[in-house]
This record gives C-alpha cells, sequence and structure tokens, in this order.
C-alpha cells in the first residue's frame, strides 16, 4: 500500500471531518489496493 498516496489525497482537503477522512482513507486503500500495480 502507498501510504503517501493516500496522505496526499487526504491532505486536499484539510476542512473534512474526521470520520469522512477515515472514510476516505479506507475507500482510497481499497483502490489502491484493487490495482494490480499497486502490489509493486
Amino acid at each position: 500500500m502507498r501510504k503517501r498516496e493516500v496522505e496526499t489525497w487526504m491532505n486536499q482537503s484539510p476542512d473534512v471531518p474526521i470520520v469522512v477522512r477515515i472514510r476516505r482513507a479506507r475507500h482510497a486503500r481499497a483502490i489502491i489496493a484493487s490495482r494490480p500495480s499497486g502490489n509493486s
């Protein structure tokens, strides 16, 4: 998992509530994990 990619994506919206950030982080991780090139 590319932690830096997730953090950068989350930091694009600093005014978003913590709960929404967690949901976005989980969603982003799921997308990254489902990518064939995300394992490298």
